[in-house]
């Protein structure tokens, strides 16, 4: 019998409205070494949901308690005051390119997470818990 899919066979990993139905995002979330990353050649839709998703962060970051504020010191040192600012031109980059790899960067040291530029199963669930705990706002493309 064929092994199931690791992606439909346990729940899904992100929550949030925003990643409704993108199972690419899902996929990188939870699965080893499926990350998004520079030149990974993922969809523009799937990019530009993650940008996105920063964006959103970025602009309501007064909506925040403590607990989701950055640390642009590291986890250690105080917190911060607003996300970002995450560098997007408009329009944004439509494949993972340096711009994204880079605001990716910055929201992974603010977050305390390794900062690689990769968008997996660390840095897509911290961003999943904040736009939650946003209340699942419109966050559209």
């Amino acid at each position: 019998m064929a092994s199931a899919n690791p992606v439909t066979a346990s729940p899904l990993t992100l929550k949030a409205d925003h990643w409704a139905n993108v199972r690419r995002l899902q996929e990188a979330a939870s699965v080893p070494f499926r990350s998004l990353q520079f030149g990974g050649g993922d969809d523009e839709f799937v990019v530009q949901k993650l940008q996105r998703a920063l964006l959103f962060l970025e602009e309501n970051y007064s909506r925040f308690p403590d607990r989701f504020l950055p640390h642009p010191f590291g986890p250690f040192g105080p917190p911060g005051v607003q996300w970002g600012p995450f560098d997007f031109d408009d329009p944004r980059e439509t494949f993972y390119g340096i711009r994204t790899a880079f605001s990716v960067m910055k929201f992974q040291k603010q977050a305390g997470l390794r900062s690689d530029g990769k968008s997996g199963m660390q840095t897509l669930p911290r961003i999943d818990e904040m736009l939650v705990f946003l209340g699942n706002s419109a966050v559209v493309i």
